[in-house]
């Protein structure tokens, strides 16, 4: 096989992007507190840490569909959101995905229990 030179790479079109600020984010509580030293905003993901008042929550954005995550334990409607609830992969914690506006977003909790990974997400404004 040929190796590839640059006329033989198809190139797409180039892709709209809306920024990472635009992706139909839930409003978070205001006592979350941002680190400032943990965080990622490009076009193409989100990153963000915060405290909030005991376990830490980090909030992922990508634009890229991602697997499934295995350990599903519930499937809720929040807003207009459908959020899969799934166990981390570190113990003690949870996750809860949904996609909006061509982004899959990944809000994980930890240490926490389920309890209170379901109180978290209830004092979220989902419908923002």
């Amino acid at each position: 096989m040929p190796a590839m030179t640059h006329s033989a790479l198809v190139l797409r079109a180039p892709v709209t992007l809306s920024p990472a600020t635009d992706w139909e984010l839930p409003v978070l509580p205001a006592d979350w507190r941002p680190a400032p030293d943990r965080r990622v905003i490009t076009p193409y993901q989100r990153f963000m840490e915060y405290a909030a008042g005991g376990p830490t929550v980090t909030l992922h954005s990508i634009r890229e569909p991602e697997e499934e995550l295995p350990g599903r334990v519930a499937l809720l409607t929040l807003g207009r959101h459908r959020v899969g609830l799934h166990r981390d992969c570190v113990p003690d914690g949870f996750v809860a995905v949904w996609s909006a506006a061509g982004a899959v977003h990944r809000l994980a909790a930890r240490p926490v229990t389920l309890g209170a990974f379901m109180e978290l997400l209830m004092r979220i404004d989902w419908n923002a």
